[in-house]
């Protein structure tokens, strides 16, 4: 009787089919773990980084350069010369953002790639297809997010981008469109909010230190960001990256 009453007691590690997968967190430990990925390869990392900073500069440069031009032509600028040049500047950072969310389709897809335990090479970074389409739009409404949340004390531009950061990486694992991947990157953090959030301004502030050395500095540190926010999306995709073959993943979508 005493033994099968022990064995009617419910261990304390039971729990009843269906296993719902445990919701993953935000580490600050992935941009650690990014840098360790990055050193395995410097020198292709480097080149990737170096190709997306010359995309962005051509992209900048001639409409930033016109603005410029057409201001110092008159000494003394009308209302109508000032509208054109501040259209100008704005005509330039889109060109900019655009460009940057190009460059950083190619390093997410090596990011993933390097995630499942594949070699990388440059020929990842240069794998263009119609979904560079859906990356530029991303590129834009996330940037342009972050732009107008930070005129707003600087706070919400840090958040909106924290909610936002796996958009890129879920459209290059998916092939989704650009509002499921705002939406389930958004659904996917918002329970993260403030590590999210520090995440992000974390991986921003390293990533920019580069800056510091001339520029040339950002070649190495400017992989870090899709490197680090690979890692998330991959703590938040189990099934994907699992090293015992796919298991259920987490996905808020479905709760």
């Amino acid at each position: 009787q005493d033994i099968i009453s022990e064995m009617s007691e419910v261990p304390p590690q039971f729990a009843e089919y269906p296993r719902v997968p445990q919701r993953p967190r935000v580490r600050i430990e992935a941009i650690g773990e990014a840098w360790k990925l990055l050193t395995q390869d410097l020198g292709t990392w480097a080149l990737a980084g170096f190709i997306t900073s010359v995309f962005a500069v051509v992209a900048f440069l001639p409409l930033y350069l016109v603005s410029i031009i057409q201001l110092v032509a008159s000494r003394t600028p009308t209302l109508g010369q000032m509208f054109i040049f501040y259209v100008l500047i704005f005509g330039a950072m889109i060109a900019l953002y655009i460009a940057q969310g190009l460059g950083y389709a190619g390093m997410y897809r090596m990011a993933l790639k390097k995630l499942r335990g594949e070699p990388i090479a440059m020929k990842d970074y240069f794998a263009w297809d119609s979904s560079m389409i859906t990356h530029a739009v991303a590129s834009l409404i996330i940037a342009l997010g972050v732009v107008f949340g930070s005129i707003l004390c600087y706070l919400p531009g840090f958040i909106v981008g924290g909610l936002l950061m796996l958009t890129q990486p879920i459209i290059v694992a998916r092939k989704c469109g650009v509002g499921e991947a705002v939406g389930t990157s958004w659904n996917l953090l918002k329970g993260d909010l403030w590590m999210a959030t520090g995440l992000y301004f974390l991986t921003s502030l390293v990533a920019g230190l580069g800056a510091i050395a001339c520029g040339i500095g950002m070649i190495f540190t400017l992989p870090l960001l899709p490197l680090t926010f690979a890692i998330v999306y991959r703590d938040f995709s189990q099934g994907e990256y699992s090293s015992n073959g796919p298991t259920a993943p987490y996905d808020v979508m479905a709760r």
